[in-house]
């Protein structure tokens, strides 16, 4: 008697997928045979077909434990209520029939293909040890090859059967009914296969939100928004409005796991990526910059982006430049310069706030940073607005020198010099 192999894990009822669209999973393997066998009772046979059922039914086996002893002490019990999985004697009547001389049939192979494709990412999910995830990730990549080269070939395959349909809706369906903590460690644990397998996964994931309960979607905005901020170069679309959380508890948990997701936690969005004119992350950037751990990561991004597009008040532009770090002093200027990209004003107490700051700045300013064309400006703001020690400040620019030689180029010199002029008009 043939005898099933032995499951892949030992704790394979973690993250069964349940839900009404993949009901279908464990009782693939069995369908696939039954259809077979049937065609087989009328004399014709496709041993590809039969080849691709067999293996599906062996996961299947695998996928639902069915243990070697309760075949073989019990075939009828073996038999699953509801075509929820098959027995070996199933398996031993395919193996007979296989050495029957037959015709070939034509064989729904793409709907064989969908079915293997929805045990292994059912094994992939349920699978701890390494060994046994790369070898159901390794059998997803050759599906999806095989698949991609009928495309190739001009053999289109229905949406429905898809490899890609199968693994975005698995994550949707895992969204739906695991826990949240439990599908943060499952998605981590197929999200490297996921990502490999589909692209552009971002646009994939958000197609199927307009179904999803608000669980599915506060369980998924994390990782999709960890998507979108990692492959943010160039990008003009924000996420789908329909992935979107309102304020409220459920945004401030996703927050929180958002910073523990690669685009923050492992630094992977990319400084240089945030443009200003992507007004559709401005809000979630700053939700972010009050998140501690998010803060170097997300500080360091928008500092880069405000450099390089300044905001329109000069005194604010200044600050931004002369920050080498979005540090605490330094966060107030970056939040209010993203507001006011976004057409919100400023606090006027900034102004007061914005000349000790360049102060402070300038005054520990390397040599090599005096000559950047921005500091003149700010000297001669600084006697406009600053208060009375900006005087001071400017004094010691026109008269510092080390070794009998000016400290400060003489376009500084000048704007200090100017500055000064205007501060004590003003007094």
């Amino acid at each position: 008697m043939l005898r099933p192999e032995p499951p892949i894990s030992s704790s394979a009822t973690k993250g069964r997928i349940t839900a009404p669209g993949l009901q279908h999973v464990l009782g693939a393997g069995s369908d696939s045979l039954r259809r077979a066998l049937a065609r087989l009772q009328e004399g014709a046979v496709d041993f590809e077909a039969l080849d691709a059922a067999f293996d599906v039914a062996r996961h299947t086996l695998r996928a639902d434990e069915v243990s070697s002893e309760a075949s073989s002490a019990d075939p009828v019990a073996a038999e699953r209520e509801g075509g929820d999985g098959v027995s070996a004697v199933e398996l031993e009547e395919l193996v007979r029939a296989l050495e029957q001389p037959s015709v070939q049939p034509i064989l729904e192979l793409e709907e064989v293909a969908r079915e293997e494709a929805s045990i292994v990412v059912q094994l992939l999910v349920e699978s701890d040890d390494t060994e046994s995830h790369v070898r159901a990730s390794h059998r997803l990549e050759e599906l999806r090859r095989k698949e991609l080269d009928e495309a190739a070939a001009g053999i289109a395959r229905a949406d429905a059967h898809a490899i890609v349909g199968v693994l975005i809706e698995a994550i949707v369906e895992l969204a739906e009914t695991l826990p949240i903590a439990e599908f943060d460690r499952v998605y981590l644990h197929l999200g490297p296969t996921f990502r490999r397998l589909v692209s552009p996964f971002l646009e994939h994931l958000t197609l199927l939100t307009a179904r999803m309960t608000p669980h599915g979607v506060e369980a998924l905005w994390p990782h999709a928004t960890d998507e979108l901020l990692i492959h943010l170069r160039s990008r003009r679309a924000g996420l789908d409005p329909r992935l979107e959380l309102p304020p409220s508890d459920a945004r401030a948990r996703a927050l929180q796991r958002l910073s523990k997701l690669p685009a923050i936690a492992e630094g992977r969005l990319d400084s240089q990526a945030l443009e200003m004119d992507q007004r559709f992350v401005h809000g979630l950037m700053l939700e972010l910059l009050s998140v501690k751990s998010a803060r170097p990561v997300v500080g360091r991004a928008l500092l880069s982006a405000l450099r390089r597009t300044p905001p329109a008040l000069p005194w604010l532009a200044n600050v931004l430049r002369a920050a080498e770090e979005c540090t605490p002093a330094v966060e107030p200027f970056v939040q209010a310069a993203v507001i006011s990209a976004s057409g919100g004003e400023v606090h006027p107490k900034l102004v007061e706030l914005a000349a000790n700051v360049l102060i402070n700045v300038l005054s520990k300013l390397d040599p090599e940073r005096r000559l950047d064309p921005w500091v003149p400006g700010a000297l001669e703001w600084l006697g406009d607005h600053g208060p009375l020690r900006a005087l001071d400040f400017l004094e010691r620019v026109q008269r510092e020198r080390k070794l009998l030689r000016p400290t400060w180029s003489k376009q500084c010199r000048r704007a200090a010099r100017a500055g000064i002029k205007r501060g004590w008009e003003d007094a």
